[in-house]
């Protein structure tokens, strides 16, 4: 597995929870052991640095659409946040209400962070 910023990034500041990444498909998952979920996504077309990136996993024809080098270490990525039973629940974890309740796009390092701590405390009250 290829070792990212970001990936590093999450490892070290994200405790009690289990991190598999993906980064040839330019993703990785958090699952906590309150069971909630964060999938984060930061490929070519995602809310995130590399919307209109170029990626060798797109067809050709769409490769000439994008504009800009692909970016492995984004500082935005794109999230959703799932329940223990499934549920998509992004939507509560978004204060600005910037998002569609499903996914949440230009998600900050900071932010990123910030919404993983809030998903490990969830369901401790």
């Amino acid at each position: 597995m290829a070792t990212t910023a970001l990936s590093t990034e999450l490892v070290s500041k994200v405790q009690g929870a289990f991190v598999e990444f993906f980064p040839e498909e330019y993703r990785a998952r958090v699952i906590f052991e309150n069971r909630y979920e964060v999938s984060i996504i930061w490929g070519p077309g995602t809310y995130s640095d590399n919307q209109f990136a170029v990626s060798s996993l797109l067809p050709p024809e769409l490769q000439l659409l994008r504009d800009k080098d692909f970016n492995q270490n984004p500082e935005q990525v794109e999230i959703a946040v799932f329940s223990p039973d499934g549920e998509w629940v992004t939507g509560e974890f978004d204060e600005e209400e910037r998002g569609d309740g499903q996914v949440l796009g230009w998600v900050s390092r900071a932010k990123l962070l910030e919404i993983l701590q809030c998903v490990y405390v969830r369901g401790e009250d």
